[in-house]
This record gives structure tokens, sequence and C-alpha cells, in this order.
């Protein structure tokens, strides 16, 4: 964004990605280089391919580097609630916890495998992981 606004002050030029950047910030997409995580500049975005508007985008871009950020300020202990569709590769992180609860309890991982309960919680409710080393997932889909 810096390298865009300096670009339209007209103190760098303005090359075809900046172009093609401003033009879907100005009809309110999601620039393709931000969906697939193009480094321009100094500057990366990491997404993920979108049908967003911009807007609604940003939203979630901010509220995933939020929960990521209180997580990161408590590495050792997992988040009492995990909200799944914030991580790029959810996959790993499920894979993470499996992987945990082997070592926990002294299991091969290959043992162990995923099971899911829809729950009727409220999230405020969830203080804590549940105890026997799973975790709550929000927004979850099915398929």
């Amino acid at each position: 964004m810096k390298e865009l606004r300096r670009a339209i002050e007209g103190l760098v030029v303005m090359s075809e990605i900046l172009e093609t950047m401003y033009r879907c910030i100005f009809e309110g997409k999601v620039p393709i280089f931000w969906q697939k995580g193009v480094c321009v500049s100094e500057t990366s975005v990491t997404g993920r391919p979108t049908l967003k508007p911009l807007g609604s985008w940003c939203r979630e871009l901010w509220a995933r580097g939020d929960r990521l950020g209180a997580w990161a300020s408590a590495p050792r202990s997992p988040p009492p609630l995990c909200w799944l569709p914030a991580l790029l590769a959810p996959t790993g992180f499920l894979t993470a916890v499996m992987q945990t609860t082997a070592r926990g309890e002294g299991w091969p991982i290959d043992t162990l495998c995923w099971d899911f309960t829809v729950l009727t919680i409220e999230e405020q409710n969830i203080m804590r992981a549940p105890r026997d080393g799973g975790v709550y997932i929000r927004c979850g889909f099915t398929q």
C-alpha cells in the first residue's frame, strides 16, 4: 500500500502490478496478488482465493491477524477456541493437535484419527480447551 501511495503521488513509477492493484481497489475487489501472497516491495500479504468484496476481505484479514496475534502471545497454550477458517493450512493445525495428543499419551500418531462432534455451546462460554487434548473449532463448515 505504501508503494501504491507513492506511485499515486508520482514519486515512483506506476508498475503493472501497482496499476492492477489500484484498479481492483477502486472497483472494491481484492487484488489477485493479495490472494496469492505475492510480494510487492518489502510487504507481503498472504491470502487465499476469494469472491468476497474488498471490505469484507479486509475485515476478515484484520480479525485473522488479531486471533493469530493473541495466540502467538501465549504460544505454549493452545487457544480454547480455534477459528479454523482463519488458518491458511487448517489441516496442518489439526495434524499438530493429533501429534501433541500422540506425544502426550505415548501413542503412535498413525493410530489416531480426527473425530468431530457438533456442539451447541456459545462461544463466550468456552473458557478452556477440552480435557481430552482436542480443540474447539469455530466456524467450521461440513460437506
